[in-house]
């Protein structure tokens, strides 16, 4: 129910955006990879439970194949776990719990995807975002990427059957 009601606030959205298919197309960010971290063990990264939760999330994203330059602080995303979902701003300036660290080619204050090798980790830190809870043992995870202009990007993955106090997992 809640990704759905989610999922057409992103659809409208993109839909008054008035942008063309083509340039709807154009900004595509390609999820690459997703890595959960239990975190009980770091208190640096501000961890505030340790029941064997994932509560941090890494996601490196780059720009798909054809896709004109990106700049990620504009972008949106909705996340879902198996109990909730949330719709989150991708401006770390704005929103609580997410973080960039750039990758391979970006300068260190980039905030824009503009060569196909480009690489940005997009940390959430689950523990505090609000309305979006840490991912639980055999748990479920949606993320939607919203592209500025309106284009989408999708992956579900699904949690570890046992999570490990201080371990990270691909999921």
């Amino acid at each position: 129910g809640v990704l759905i009601q989610t999922a057409g606030l992103l659809q409208s959205q993109a839909q008054s955006t008035g942008q063309e298919t083509t340039s709807e197309v154009s900004d595509l960010v390609k999820i690459n990879n997703i890595v959960g971290y239990e975190t009980s063990n770091f208190p640096s990264l501000g961890a505030s439970v340790e029941n064997n939760q994932i509560t941090h999330l890494n996601v490196s994203v780059g720009l798909a194949s054809g896709s004109d330059p990106v700049n990620l602080s504009e972008a949106s995303y909705a996340i879902e776990t198996s109990s909730n979902a949330t719709f989150v701003n991708g401006n770390p300036t704005a929103q609580k719990g997410i973080t960039f660290y750039r990758e391979q080619s970006l300068k260190p204050d980039a905030t824009i995807l503009s060569e196909q090798d480009d690489v940005m980790i997009v940390q959430f830190n689950l523990t505090k975002i609000e309305g979006i809870d840490p991912l639980e043992e055999n748990g479920k995870l949606k993320l939607i990427l919203n592209s500025p202009a309106g284009s989408q990007s999708t992956k579900a993955v699904d949690a570890p059957n046992k999570i490990e106090k201080g371990r990270s997992y691909i999921l």
